[in-house]
Parts: structure tokens; sequence; C-alpha cells
């Protein structure tokens, strides 16, 4: 099979590599940027805005990942449902996600939609499934996940490691949880606690927006989610004292509605911060439930570091896609049928 990464950048170089490591050699692997000239891999060049150019990609390829900003993901989706082809994104970005999927459905041309495949949304997701499993009513899902350097020690009590459009668009979407079994959308950065996990410190934590991806909607429908007392949501962990930061420099505004001239200076202002390699990725999640009749809480606490010559951010976003690949690669070669659109809560079951 032929598989194209649209953007070079630390998550589609970090996916390109992996690729190359574990499929085999039959299968072609491709990246693509509007640059050619890279730090970490020479891509193909492709501005995705131009869409013969971007038609051109999508006629030899077959299975198209974009680690693009979640901006263009719509316009890429589209062109790939209409060739009846594959899409993967890593977006955070629900609404992207709901209306690639809604496209795919509609145009049924034979392809498929699997959006929300990195760590958050995405890993976390896959493991908050697996997690579930284990019970017979299921009353709470608790998760937290930080992308945090190694260290505390700026004003801002943070470093940038990953998208700078990603941790704006996370910070001033609004979130979502479910309360007492109903759907609710909250304001991002609300919900503010204070977390400390064994050998890792002390935290705080917020709610922000898109970080389980659909997994609040799965929940709702599923036989075991109690409809009445059920709750679930998603925070950021961060160092203590990013979020006043946050509210007093990065977005003093707390506007339901930001402008597009606020958002282009909380950009200018985050990308002041610098960048690090030296990083850590934190996973919390806890399921609580009843289990034969017993009342019982399963936490789960996974910590990636730096490995493979990968940031912990990269390692931990990429790779999930590497498994959904390879799964995406046996369908097809054992001609089982891939349906229109696929949830990351609902691959595990595909894997089993």
């Amino acid at each position: 099979m032929k598989i194209a990464i649209l953007g070079a950048g630390r998550i589609g170089s970090a996916l390109f590599t992996l690729l190359n490591e574990q499929l085999e050699p039959r299968h072609e692997v491709a990246i693509y940027d509007q640059y050619n000239k890279l730090d970490h891999v020479v891509p193909l060049t492709l501005d995705v805005t131009d869409l013969s150019a971007l038609l051109r990609v999508v006629k030899t390829h077959d299975i198209f990942i974009s680690a693009l900003p979640f901006q263009l993901n719509l316009e890429v989706a589209m062109a790939v449902c209409n060739a009846g082809k594959i899409y993967i994104d890593f977006t955070e970005d629900v609404q992207t996600g709901k209306l690639a999927i809604d496209y795919n459905i509609r145009v049924n041309h034979g392809g498929t939609v699997i959006p929300h495949c990195g760590l958050a949304p995405g890993y976390v997701s896959m493991l908050a499934a697996a997690m579930i499993q284990r019970f017979d009513t299921i009353l709470n899902v608790d998760i937290k996940v930080g992308a945090l350097a190694l260290f505390d020690d700026n004003p801002s009590h943070y470093y940038r490691t990953w998208s700078t459009d990603g941790v704006i668009n996370e910070y001033i979407k609004p979130a979502q949880i479910i309360y007492k079994g109903t759907l609710f959308d909250v304001p991002s950065l609300d919900g503010y606690e204070n977390v400390q996990y064994f050998h890792q410190g002390s935290f705080e934590a917020f709610y922000t927006s898109g970080g389980i991806g659909t997994l609040l909607d799965t929940l709702l429908k599923h036989p075991k989610f109690d409809k009445e007392r059920g709750c679930a949501s998603y925070k950021t962990l961060r160092y203590k004292g990013h979020r006043d930061w946050v509210l007093n420099n990065l977005l003093p505004w707390q506007s339901e509605a930001y402008s597009s001239k606020q958002i282009e200076r909380a950009v200018r202002k985050l990308n002041e911060i610098p960048t690090t390699q030296d990083d850590k990725v934190i996973i919390a999640i806890n399921v609580t439930g009843y289990q034969n009749g017993h009342l019982s809480s399963t936490p789960f606490l996974e910590v990636f570091k730096a490995t493979k010559g990968m940031t912990a951010i990269e390692y931990a976003t990429a790779n999930p896609v590497v498994g959904i690949v390879k799964l995406l690669i046996g369908m097809k070669e054992e001609g089982e049928y891939i349906p229109p659109f696929l949830l990351c809560e609902n691959l595990a079951e595909l894997q089993a």
C-alpha cells in the first residue's frame, strides 16, 4: 500500500520514521510539505491549498495521514473522501472531525475517515475504552493528560513542546463533559484542581477542548454507562501557576467568542515562550463503577519520555497511528469491510 503523510513538522516526521521502521518494505511511505528544506526529513513538495496539486497526490496513494494544522484538515479530508481513500488525522478539533465524517457519509464513495488519532485525542480514548470493559456499570471516567517540559523555571510555568495553534485552540474552544448522564459544554480553563502523582510531583488540571474527541458521545450510547449518574471529563495537566499566567497574560479577555486579532495576539505571545526537546507526557485515567456488585475504581498512570531520537510528545502522538495503519493494512489484505468512519475508542475491538 502507498501511504502519504501530509505535513513534515515534528509529529509528521516522527510518524514517517516509525512507519518506515515498522512496515514491510513493500509498503511505500511518502511525506509531503510545502517546505522541502527541513532539519529532520526531506519531504516532497506539496501545498495542500493548491487543490489540483493535492488531487494529483490523492490519486497515487491509498492512506492519507494529515499532520497539518487543524485548519487545513477538512479540505484534505474532502479530497480524500471524494477519491474513496482512507483519511486519518491527529486533530483535537472536534467540529472538524465531525464535519469530515459527515461529508464522507454523504458522498459515499467508499472512503474511510478516522479522526483524532494521536495522543489526546486518540490513544487515551483507546485506553479508556479498554478499561471500561472491565466494569458492569460505569459511573465516572476521569482522564488527565499533560505534555510537559522536564523543568518549570519561567513565568509561564510552561515550555512549548507541540503545536502553538493546537494549544491556543484547546484553551479557547469550549470543552465538553458528561455530568449525571447529560453532555454539557463548559469553558476551557474551568474545572481547576490540584493533583499529585507518585514519583511525578504536583500539578494543576483544568478543562480543555478536544482531548478525548468523540469518546463522550460514545459513552452516552454505551450500554454500561449509567445514564442518570454517569460522569466523564478530560483535563489538561500543567505545572502550577500556568493557568493563572494564561488568564492574566495569554487570554485575559475570557470571552466566549475570541476575535481573530485576539487569537493572533495569543499565538504571538505563546510563541515567545521557548521550545524544549526535554519533555515528558503524563497520562492519568481513573474509571469508577461497579464490578460484580462492588463499587471499585481502576486508576492508570503512564509516563512517556524521549525515545528513539524523538521527544516524548512526538513519540506518544505518532506511535498510535502506526498501530492504526497496521490494522488497516491487515483489513485491506484480508478483504475485510472498512466502514465509512472509525473512532479510536472502537479500534481496540477491531484489534482484538
